[in-house]
């Protein structure tokens, strides 16, 4: 067996890929980096040990590797990895404060509209009460010469009718 494949993962365990060449046999398992470096010296992996020893950048060997500093890696790709998780919900995130702001906001644009439609209906009617008013108003002003010719007329036969009045009067006093 050797060592195929190996990644960091959050949880500071190591996956290695187990297998063949021809990839037979080829199992997964999560083992920490002490045990991964246990597992490559106890079957003369040593080349692999190397490589994997100069791509960490730390400056102590891996086999020096103690718990506390297993813990230490653990926190920080926790946070890391928590860091990631967030920017990766982000936009759920976003669409929830959204959907907050809807939840909030829509009653008040429900009652604001209703008022405003209140509202227009009572511009509306003022506007139509205006508009009739001023139609009436140019309508009268439009009939103030036949209302003159009326008032002559009324005028005229006033006169005629006192005339034929006194005429009358005059006419029953001869006899």
């Amino acid at each position: 067996m050797f060592i195929v494949g190996c990644y960091i993962l959050t949880n500071q365990r190591v996956s290695l890929n187990m297998g063949d060449a021809r990839g037979q046999g080829t199992t997964r398992q999560k083992v920490s980096l002490v045990e991964q470096v246990k597992f490559m010296r106890e079957n003369g992996r040593d080349e692999e040990l190397a490589r994997m020893k100069a791509s960490l950048s730390t400056s102590r060997p891996v086999e020096a590797m103690t718990r506390q500093t297993e813990e230490k890696i653990y926190k920080a790709t926790e946070n890391v990895s928590k860091s990631i998780f967030m920017l990766a919900h982000e936009p759920s995130i976003g669409l929830n404060r959204i959907m907050e702001h809807v939840g909030n906001s829509v009653p008040r644009f429900a009652e604001k509209k209703y008022a405003l439609k209140q509202d227009i209906e009572r511009l509306q009617g003022t506007v139509f009460d205006a508009t009739f008013s001023l139609e009436t108003l140019k309508g009268i002003g439009a009939a103030s010469g036949r209302f003159q010719s009326m008032s002559d007329i009324l005028t005229e036969t006033t006169r005629e009718l006192e005339s034929s009045s006194s005429a009358t009067k005059l006419a029953e006093r001869k006899p």
